[in-house]
């Protein structure tokens, strides 16, 4: 990427790392997701000037059997599998 000037990196994080939900566990889970979300940020700013840039896609909390019994069901989004979850 730094010899041809350009590039992406899309590094996969998570909402609640930003935005916690009150009674979703995963402390651990987002504290590395806030690290990563940092990392991210701080790759942007460090490699836009060789044209590379660093993305972070954060999906929400999903609606499967592991939040089944989330007290905060109304956050979650919708599982997009065609798979029973």
């Amino acid at each position: 990427m730094l010899k041809q000037k350009s590039g992406c990196v899309v590094s996969i994080a998570a909402a609640l790392a930003d935005r916690p939900i009150a009674g979703v566990n995963g402390s651990i889970s987002m504290i590395t997701k806030g690290g990563l979300n940092s990392a991210t940020q701080n790759l942007a700013i460090e490699y836009a000037k060789d044209g590379i840039r660093f993305k972070a896609v954060a999906p929400g909390v999903v609606d499967t059997q592991c939040h089944r019994n989330d007290p905060n069901k109304s956050t979650l989004q919708p599982s997009m599998r065609k798979a029973t979850v």
